[in-house]
C-alpha cells in the first residue's frame, strides 16, 4: 500500500506544468510542494512481549516533575531503531487585492516504518484564512484549521479543528495589533479501537479529548523589513469529561466528571533579517487544573538561525529548551502526553537541536540533509531519554 501511495504522488508530480505562469489566474496564486524524506530513527516505540518489570522509559516523556513518574498501566513498550519513509503533498493558494486577503492550504502525509509497521499512518491537514478590509488600517476576518492522523489499520489517533475570528489594526509607527477569539476541539483515539487501553476502564479518548475556546492578543512592532519584535498573550479554556481526584489515602482516583482547565501563555518574539535570519522566542506557560497532576508552570525558549553558505548551500540551525514544573505532582496521564497538547514527536521534550543543510538543484528541486536530537537529560530519573534522527530527502515545488 505504501509503495502505491509513493508512486501515485510521483506520477502526479510529472503531470504538473513546468512554468510558474501556469499557476496564476488573475490575482490568484497556486502552489504545490511534493516532499520525500528517508529518516533513521533510533527511538521508535513498539509494543513488547516482555514482562512488566522490563518497562523502563519509553512512555515517560514528561518534563521536570515534583514526584517520580508513575508506572503506566499500558502494555510494556520497547525502544527499537528503524528506518522511516515519509511522503507529503502540500497544495496552496493565495489571493491579495485591495479589499480582500485569502490564504488556503491542504496537506497530505504518509509515513511508513520499515520494521515497526504498526506505526504506519496517514495524516490530513487543512487551513483557511480570510481578511476583509473595513478601513485603510482595519481588517476583519476568520480562520479555520484542523486535521487528523490515522493508522493504516483505520484506527484514528486524533482529530482536531479550530475556528477563530480575527481583527487586525495596522497602527501608525510600524505597529500591528491583532485580536483573535474562537473555539475548537480535540478528539483522541476512539474507545472502540483501543478497548484495553487502561485497566481502570478509562480509555485514552476519555482522558485526552476536549472542547475549548481560546483568546489571543498580539502586538508587533517593525523597524523596516529587517527587524521586528512582538508580544502575545493567549488564554485557552479546555473542557474535559475526565478528572483525577485525590482520595483519603493520598492516592489518585480517576472519575468520569466534567472539569475546565485554564492555560495562560505569555510569549515574546524577535526576528532579524539582513544577511542572515535570526529568530528568538520565549514563552511562559501556566496551567490551572482541578485534576490532580495536571497543573504546571513552565518556560520555553527557541532559536532559529539561517545563513547562505558557498556553493548555494543553505544552513539552518534550530534549538529548543523547555522547563516545566508540576505543582501538585505528576498525573499518570503524563506517561503518554500532556493534557491540552496534541501528541507529536516535538512535544513534552526538555530540549531539542537540529542542523539542516539544503541545496537547490534546479528551479523546482531542492535536496536536504538533517540531523536532529531530542533529550530529556535534566528530568527525573525515570523520565530521562535520548533520541536521534538522521534524514535525507528532496522537495519538488511548483
Amino acid at each position: 500500500m505504501g509503495r502505491w501511495c509513493a508512486c501515485l504522488l510521483f506520477l502526479l508530480s510529472l503531470c504538473l506544468p513546468a512554468t510558474a505562469q501556469a499557476w496564476r489566474w488573475g490575482s490568484w496564486r497556486f502552489g504545490l510542494k511534493l516532499q520525500s524524506t528517508f529518516e533513521f530513527d533510533d527511538n521508535v516505540r513498539r509494543i513488547a512481549s516482555s514482562k512488566p518489570s522490563s518497562f523502563k522509559k519509553p512512555n515517560n516523556w514528561s518534563l521536570i516533575a515534583t514526584e517520580p513518574v508513575i508506572t503506566s498501566p499500558l502494555d510494556p513498550v520497547e525502544i527499537v531503531a528503524d528506518g522511516v519513509s515519509k511522503w507529503s503533498l502540500l497544495l496552496r493558494t493565495r489571493h491579495t487585492s485591495r479589499h480582500h486577503i485569502v490564504r488556503a492550504w491542504y496537506g497530505f502525509g504518509y509515513q511508513h516504518y520499515f520494521w515497526v509497521s504498526s506505526e504506519d499512518h496517514v495524516s490530513n491537514r487543512f487551513g483557511f484564512l480570510y481578511y476583509g478590509r473595513l478601513h485603510r488600517r482595519l481588517l476583519l476576518g476568520f480562520e479555520l484549521s484542523g486535521g487528523d492522523l490515522r493508522r493504516f489499520n483505520a484506527e484514528r489517533e486524533y482529530s482536531n479543528v479550530l475556528a477563530l475570528g480575527r481583527l487586525m489594526w495596522l497602527a501608525p509607527g510600524g505597529f500591528r495589533v491583532s485580536l483573535a477569539a474562537g473555539g475548537g476541539g480535540f478528539a483522541y483515539r476512539n474507545k472502540e479501537d483501543f478497548p484495553g487501553a487502561h485497566i481502570d476502564g478509562f480509555s485514552d479518548g476519555m482522558r485526552y479529548s476536549y472542547l475549548g475556546d481560546q483568546y489571543r492578543l498580539q502586538v508587533q512592532k517593525s523597524w523596516g523589513r529587517a527587524f521586528r519584535v512582538s508580544f502575545a498573550y493567549g488564554l485557552s479554556r479546555l473542557h474535559f469529561d475526565f478528572i483525577n481526584k485525590r482520595d483519603k489515602d493520598g492516592g489518585v482516583t480517576p472519575a468520569d466528571e466534567a472539569r475546565t482547565d485554564l492555560l495562560h501563555g505569555f510569549q515574546l518574539n524577535a526576528r532579524y533579517l539582513r544577511g542572515f535570519l535570526l529568530k528568538l522566542s520565549y514563552r511562559f506557560e501556566l496551567m490551572q487544573s482541578a485534576s490532580v497532576g495536571e497543573s504546571f508552570y513552565g518556560h520555553v525558549a527557541e532559536m532559529l538561525f539561517s545563513y547562505s553558505l558557498p556553493w548555494e548551500l543553505l544552513l539552518v540551525l534550530q534549538g529548543q529548551m523547555q522547563f516545566r514544573t508540576y505543582t501538585d505532582g505528576l498525573s499518570p496521564n503524563h506517561n503518554k502526553y500532556p493534557v491540552g497538547q496534541l501528541p507529536g514527536e516535538d512535544e513534552n521534550l526538555a530540549s531539542s537541536a537540529t542542523i539542516r543543510i539544503s541545496r537547490r538543484i534546479t528551479k523546482r528541486l531542492r535536496v536536504h540533509l538533517r540531523y536532529r536530537v531530542y533529550s530529556n537529560l535534566f528530568s527525573g530519573q525515570n523520565a530521562e531519554y535520548f533520541r536521534q534522527l538522521i534524514s535525507a530527502g528532496f522537495a519538488l515545488q511548483f
